[in-house]
Parts: C-alpha cells; sequence; structure tokens
C-alpha cells in the first residue's frame, strides 16, 4: 500500500507519508512510556503524554487531509476530460502541498500554461508555510521574498525556507513600506508572481504597489461582501484582524473592488479558487489565451457564496448594510469613484 500511494502521489507526498509514519511510532513510543509509568508524582507526566498524543494525532489528521485530497487530484486528471473552458481546466489541477486552500496546484498549472520569466516571487503575508509560494520555494526551485509580521511565524519560515534563494523578512506591511521592501530585497521590476495575504489592507496595499511588475498577481478577499458590491474597508496601517475588537467578518476587500482595482493597474481576473478565498489575477499581456471572467461569474464558479452565506445569516442577510449601520464605514466604489472618502 505504501509503494502505491507513492507512486500515486509522487515525491512530495511519499515525504508526507514518511513524516505520518514516523509519527506513528512517536506515538507508539509514548504510549508504551504512559503504559510504564507509576502513579503519584508521575500524574503530571501523564497529562503531558495525554498532551503530546493528542498534538501528534492533530498532525497526522492534517497529513492525512492533504493526502486524500493529493489523491482526490490525482483521479480529477486520470478520469475528467478536458474542457472547453480553460479556466475550469485549471482549476480541476487544485492540490494542496504547503498553500491554505488548494492553490499550489492551481498555480502550478496556471504557469505551466502562462510560462514563466525568472521563477521568482514575493508572498506578502507567508503565515508558517510560506503561502502560496512555499510549494514553489520548496520543490520547484523557485526564489523570491517572504515577508511576515508575526515573529514566531518569521522563526519557522526561517527553519523552512531562509536559504540563498529564499529571503524571509519579518516587517509589517502598509502601503508606505510595501515598494521599499521588495526593492531592498532586489524585487524591482518584472517578476512572476505577488501573493498578498495580509487579512485587512490587501487591497490598499495591491494599489500602492508601483516597484514590481508580477504577471501574477493572487490576493485574499473577503467573500462575505457578496459577488456584486465594490466595498473596501478603510486604510489603517496598523490593521489587524486578530487583535481588533470589530466584528471577525468586519475586514479586507471585496471581490468586485479587487476586479475595478485590477482594471486600473492593467490586469484582468481569471478565476477564485473553490473555497472562495484568494482571487487570481492576469497581467493584460499575459496568457493572452485566458480571458478575464467577471467578479460575478468567478464568484459563482467558486464556494465563496458558502462561507459567505453563514456570516450574512448573522446579519440579516446583508453584511455590508449592518457593518454601515453599525457605524462601520467601508469605501464603496459603487457611490463614490474618487476613492478617497468613506462610503455610506
Amino acid at each position: 500500500m505504501r509503494t502505491l500511494l507513492r507512486r500515486l502521489l509522487g515525491l512530495a507526498s511519499a515525504v508526507q507519508m514518511d513524516e505520518a509514519l514516523e509519527r506513528l511510532r512517536r506515538i507508539d513510543a509514548t504510549l508504551e512510556s504512559l503504559v510504564g509509568a507509576r502513579a503519584g508524582d508521575e500524574g503530571r507526566a501523564h497529562e503531558a503524554l495525554l498532551r503530546e498524543i493528542a498534538d501528534r494525532a492533530r498532525g497526522i489528521q492534517s497529513s492525512a487531509r492533504r493526502t486524500d485530497g493529493n489523491v482526490q487530484t490525482l483521479l480529477r486528471r486520470a478520469y475528467l476530460n478536458d474542457t472547453q473552458d480553460p479556466h475550469q481546466d485549471l482549476v480541476r489541477h487544485r492540490f494542496r502541498i504547503q498553500s491554505q486552500n488548494e492553490e499550489d496546484g492551481i498555480t502550478l498549472a496556471l504557469f505551466a500554461r502562462i510560462g514563466v520569466v525568472g521563477r521568482c516571487f514575493a508572498e506578502l503575508g507567508a503565515g508558517t508555510n510560506g503561502g502560496n509560494s512555499g510549494f514553489l520555494a520548496q520543490e520547484c526551485g523557485w526564489s523570491g521574498l517572504m515577508v511576515e509580521a508575526s515573529e514566531g511565524r518569521v522563526e519557522r519560515l526561517r527553519q523552512r525556507f531562509d536559504t540563498e534563494q529564499v529571503q524571509v523578512n519579518g516587517s509589517w506591511i502598509t502601503r508606505e513600506n510595501v515598494n521599499d521592501l521588495l526593492t531592498d530585497h532586489g524585487l524591482a521590476g518584472e517578476i512572476d508572481l505577488v501573493s498578498i495575504d495580509i487579512d485587512g489592507n490587501d487591497y490598499w496595499v495591491w494599489e500602492a504597489l508601483t516597484a514590481t511588475q508580477p504577471r501574477v498577481v493572487i490576493v485574499e478577499f473577503n467573500a462575505s461582501f457578496g459577488a456584486t458590491r465594490r466595498v473596501v474597508v478603510p486604510y489603517e496601517a496598523e490593521f489587524s484582524r486578530e487583535t481588533s475588537e470589530r466584528p471577525h467578518a468586519y475586514y479586507g476587500t471585496s471581490l468586485g473592488a479587487l476586479a475595478s482595482l485590477a482594471d486600473r493597474k492593467g490586469y484582468r481576473l481569471v478565476l477564485v479558487e473553490p473555497r472562495g478565498i484568494n482571487a487570481y489575477f492576469l497581467r493584460n499581456d499575459v496568457g493572452a489565451d485566458l480571458d478575464g471572467v467577471s467578479a460575478e461569474t468567478a464568484y459563482a464558479r467558486s464556494a465563496a457564496g458558502m462561507g459567505a452565506a453563514k456570516v450574512a445569516a448573522k446579519h440579516d442577510g446583508d453584511v455590508v448594510s449592518a457593518f454601515e449601520s453599525a457605524g462601520l464605514p467601508l469605501v464603496d466604489l459603487d457611490r463614490d469613484e474618487s476613492f478617497g472618502s468613506v462610503g455610506r
């Protein structure tokens, strides 16, 4: 079975399988220690061991989910015929090794279609796995920059990725510093990919970005704003969704607002990954055979409406109106095309 799975899933998943088996061996050793432990003063040790077992079990569950997703990818490739729609073909190649959802496979398929110029990326909001660039860096030999504000996450990124090819920077990303961050790390001009996932000021940071002209841009959006509204939470340099006392759904930008910004910057929306969290944009001179799609179409093709519906239900179905009624400002691009005032 292990040999078969290795043959099916390839090198990356083979490594995952070995890691999962090693975790199982460690759990077995831990259980033996637990059985042999004595009562009394060793009660605290028992609790610690149980916590360790729970942590390792969660790790195995995560590995199993990734492996299951990769098996599904193989089945899609083996049994689903190519379609007339290149956007759906890209989504069909989705899988997850490092990315949050299944962006790894989509991104790889997209660059296989449009080609690369230097295999260079900038990941703004890299988390602990390198975000949407971790797979490209670890498995595909790409170089670039990973920026993350959290000290703990930066340390983990450096343990995993900090090499001659990948630079890891611990900075809070703002529209005031984003261009200096990229130029200071040698990323001025054309690069292949910029990915922005900072849970708040994503729209404003991309709007301010002029130092580099990426061929592909991936940006997180807030699906709870819906498919048609073009709204953005006003810019605050220190905005943090994790520490904000405002509703958890009050952050970021709608997909429609990002599509409008893309148009102004010379890009087009091409797809949204199926969970409805990240949107893909192509520079207009890249991938001529891959047409742009409207925000409404991309939103409908993804599962974004499912997550958004849960949020909307808490606000009587209209998140935007609920935020405005609560005195939470939004920049509404449909009412104020100046982009400078807070819409009501």
